[in-house]
This record gives structure tokens, C-alpha cells and sequence, in this order.
């Protein structure tokens, strides 16, 4: 285990429209469980391609490799068709659900393929994290297990929304994505701070 491990999780941003509605879906659940995800400044909206623990020295690397990958897409467009709950510890965390699309599916692909070398073993202090926080436990596994539990054939891109009891889906909504990005790994697998970041296709 490295004393410079740091978790990652390579990312598109969705447009401001899409973070909005997000954010707007998690104040609601933040009514019922106030101290589940605050989606905020420094946990922001996103779509997670890969998480991994990574060596902090191989960053540029990474970047490199990511930013290769980069150029071989356009902006990809995207639909919003639901809401999707599953039981996490001792809550229920909702995600906004995206159709499938294939090119989405190749950048994911891409991303596992070409970063496998660079992942090293999990350390509970990868992550960004408050003065009074500790790493949880389903943090701490996901990002263990991207590769083997919730990639490839397992891919199933969304929008973490926050935890509570039940949400209701409002409509869809389709938009373009383009900014892909690094980003620091904080508690429920959530984008703390932005590493690098890019446009597809630049």
C-alpha cells in the first residue's frame, strides 16, 4: 500500500441545466435524511467512467492516457429516463438513470482498458475527506470493486442524487457531455475536487 495512494474517479460533468436538477432532487432527499450527501461546491453532480486507487505520483500519467482517449470522442448526447433506489448500509441512495449509449459504453471501455495498469490496492486514506470524517465502509468497497462488480457488462452510468426514503421522477431530459474530468474520491464515491479536466474532442 503507497502513503501517496489517492482515490480517483475519471468523470463527464453534465451541462449546468442537468447539475441544477440534480441538486434539486437532493435538497428533497435532504429533507428526509439531512445527514446523507449534500450535493454542493465540493460534491458535485457527475457521471462516474471508472473509479480506482491510483498512485498520486503516476497523476500525470493518468492525465496523459486520459487526454489521448479524449480526442476520440465528440460530446456524447444523453437522456435522463428515471430514478433508480438500492439499499446502501443503513440508507436507500437514489440515482438519476441514463438510457444506454453506446459511445458512453466505448468511453467507459477505453477508460478500464487503457488505466488497469495504474490502479494499486485500497487504502482508506485515498480519499478527500472533512476534519471529522472517516472513509465508510460502501466508499471504501465500491472503489475496491469497480473493475470487477460495476464495469464492463456491469456499466450502469447515473447520477447519484443523495440518500433517504423515496423520490419521485419528474420527467426526462436529454443534453450533451463534454466535459470529462479527474477528480478526488470523497465519502458516498462523490467528486471532491476537480484533479484535470477536459473536453471531449479537444
Amino acid at each position: 500500500m503507497h502513503h501517496n495512494t489517492i482515490a480517483l474517479d475519471i468523470v463527464l460533468f453534465p451541462p449546468e441545466e442537468i447539475a441544477k436538477e440534480a441538486k434539486s432532487y437532493n435538497e428533497e432527499l435532504l429533507q428526509q435524511n439531512p445527514a446523507g450527501l449534500c450535493l454542493d461546491a465540493t460534491h458535485l453532480p457527475h457521471m462516474t467512467l471508472m473509479q480506482l486507487y491510483a498512485n498520486s505520483e503516476k497523476l500525470p500519467d493518468i492525465v496523459d492516457s486520459i487526454r489521448t482517449i479524449s480526442h476520440q470522442f465528440q460530446a456524447l448526447p444523453l437522456r435522463i429516463n428515471g430514478i433508480k433506489g438500492i439499499a446502501l448500509e443503513n440508507e436507500r441512495a437514489f440515482f438519476l438513470t441514463l438510457d444506454p449509449q453506446p459511445e458512453l459504453f466505448r468511453l467507459h471501455r477505453d477508460l478500464m482498458n487503457k488505466l488497469q495498469t495504474y490502479e494499486v490496492a485500497t487504502d482508506a486514506k485515498a480519499f478527500l475527506l472533512d476534519a471529522d470524517e472517516e472513509a465508510r465502509p460502501s466508499t471504501l468497497a465500491y472503489t475496491k470493486n469497480f473493475r470487477e462488480q460495476v464495469s464492463f457488462d456491469h456499466f450502469d452510468p447515473h447520477i447519484t442524487i443523495g440518500t433517504g426514503e423515496q423520490i419521485d421522477f419528474r420527467n426526462p431530459m436529454e443534453f450533451l457531455a463534454s466535459q470529462l474530468a479527474i477528480c478526488h474520491l470523497g465519502n458516498f464515491n462523490t467528486c471532491r475536487k476537480i484533479l484535470w479536466e477536459t473536453q471531449l474532442g479537444r
